[in-house]
């Protein structure tokens, strides 16, 4: 829209730009009404539908995540299952998390650094690259699939899939299913593909050994973020001491 006019930005061709893009989440309009009649609207499964920008803007993955954690629903479930309560919970869960990784400036996660400092969320994400890690309301294993090309991550708990759902979410689901055990005499299941201090199978000393790297693991990121931020910040001031020594 054109701040002065109120009317959509036209390209050359005279096509509005982002004409195709869905409501901006936290913008005034964006009322759970509207968001219910957008809902109701579709039969899709509700992660996918999250990340599609036509549906709603600017929701990633990573956000879409949490707030489907925060509001307790599988990314796999069926938007024509959601009950008027589900609808609610998920409205005001993105709404939630969207205003605070925009309060916090974003996730830096791994070795991505913003030019105007660092984002904070990543420290406040609950599920998001947390597989194998104890889900942080019932402290079964956080679980983790591909849907689209995203990774997924969910408590299978706190999330339960309605049965409707369930048969033909089968072929996404088997590639989080825990995978028995190819040591002899060994008894259930184990998360092979996941090496969080939660996953299913390990003995204390293992348990023990999976807490240290991760522990080594949030420390290393730390000081990369640290160093980065550092760096940055020093060469910000000699730039601007720079630019005061010219004018001077």
């Amino acid at each position: 829209m054109d701040a002065a006019t109120g009317e959509p930005v036209l390209e050359a061709g005279g096509a509005a730009v982002f004409a195709g893009t869905g409501p901006e989440p936290l913008g005034d309009a964006f009322t759970l009404r509207a968001f219910r009649g957008l809902v109701r609207a579709r039969r899709g499964r509700l992660k996918p539908l999250l990340l599609d920008q036509s549906f709603l803007a600017g929701v990633g993955n990573i956000y879409a995540d949490e707030a489907l954690w925060a509001a307790r629903l599988h990314p796999l479930r069926s938007a024509t299952t959601l009950r008027p309560a589900d609808e609610r919970h998920l409205y005001q869960e993105v709404r939630r998390i969207l205003s605070e990784a925009i309060e916090r400036r974003g996730s830096s996660i791994d070795d991505y650094t913003a030019p105007d400092g660092d984002g904070s969320m990543q420290e406040h994400l609950l599920v998001y690259q947390r597989a194998g890690e104890p889900c942080a309301r019932c402290r079964r294993p956080v679980r983790r699939i591909v849907v689209g090309g995203r990774a997924t991550h969910f408590c299978s708990w706190c999330q339960r899939l309605p049965a409707a759902d369930r048969k033909g979410a089968a072929p996404l689901l088997r590639g989080m299913t825990p995978r028995r055990s190819q040591t002899p005499n060994r008894r259930g299941g184990r998360w092979t593909e996941l090496d969080g201090p939660a996953a299913l199978g390990r003995t204390a000393p293992e348990v023990d050994a999976a807490l240290a790297r991760e522990h080594a693991r949030i420390r290393a990121r730390a000081d990369r973020t640290s160093r980065a931020a550092a760096t940055r910040r020093a060469a910000a001031r000699a730039a601007a001491s720079e630019q005061t020594a010219r004018g001077s």
